[in-house]
């Protein structure tokens, strides 16, 4: 969300695309608009909520495009919504390299949830955008 507000404040733009920081954190487009309307900075989600949002995200493939193809899409995304949750290199690996079916990745994510379900997901280490230091008007 940093990214956006230090977006707009260079360049004076009226609004951010979210591209790849969008991907594993659907929650992103939710804080940005909220703190544009009111000024207030949305919590970060919970590992549980990412899981919801992941196995929803999952379903929705599966309709669209059948369980096979959708699961291979998956092995890159899944692991994006767990990645910034403390200790969880290991499932983010498995995610990628062993999810064969929805059960099979439904399972590993509860795994998770068992194991971290309350923490909040740390958005700090996804920076995509690094602000820089534009000379002034009056310079």
């Amino acid at each position: 969300m940093e990214d956006a507000v230090d977006a707009i404040g260079i360049t004076g733009a009226t609004g951010v695309m979210v591209a790849r920081g969008g991907v594993g954190n659907p929650f992103l487009c939710t804080q940005i608009d909220e703190y544009f309307r009111s000024g207030k900075k949305l919590e970060n989600p919970t590992v549980h909520q990412q899981i919801e949002w992941c196995i929803q995200l999952t379903d929705m493939l599966i309709d669209e495009k059948g369980e096979d193809c959708a699961i291979r899409k998956l092995r890159s995304i899944a692991p994006k919504f767990v990645s910034g949750c403390h200790r969880c290199r290991e499932y983010r690996l498995r995610l990628a390299t062993e999810t064969v079916d929805r059960a099979h990745l439904v399972s590993i994510l509860q795994e998770i949830d068992g194991k971290m379900g309350l923490e909040q997901i740390n958005m700090d280490g996804r920076r995509t955008y690094y602000p820089i230091d534009l000379p002034s008007d009056s310079e």
